[in-house]
This record gives C-alpha cells, sequence and structure tokens, in this order.
C-alpha cells in the first residue's frame, strides 16, 4: 500500500493506493465527508478516477 496527495478543487486529500491480488489497483480516501473507493487496472487510472468522483460529490454538495 501506497500514499498519495490528491488535490480537488482546491482541497487536499490523503489517499491510499493498494495493488489487488487480481492485477487491479484501488484507491480509496475521504472527501467531503465521504469514504469514496475506486478499483482500475492501473493505479493512474485509479488515481483519475477517484479525483473525478470526488470532484463529483463535491459540486454536488455545493
Amino acid at each position: 500500500m501506497q500514499r498519495a496527495e490528491v488535490n480537488v478543487s482546491g482541497k487536499v486529500a490523503e489517499v491510499k493506493v493498494s495493488r489487488l491480488g487480481t492485477g487491479l489497483w484501488a484507491v480509496s480516501g475521504d472527501f467531503a465527508d465521504r469514504e469514496i473507493v475506486v478499483v482500475d487496472r492501473s493505479p493512474d487510472a485509479a488515481l483519475d478516477r477517484w479525483r473525478a468522483t470526488a470532484a463529483d460529490d463535491w459540486r454536488a454538495a455545493a
């Protein structure tokens, strides 16, 4: 497991990046009082999906 910082709409979130045994990658972390977990085939793609999901949640909460 690795940790990464992700900037979403000017806010920084710390996320966990984990390799799953199936060749997939998971990214999980809290943002805007929600736990967000995404899975994808590469860590970069998973981080991009996590960032997009967090941004969507941030806009919906505003």
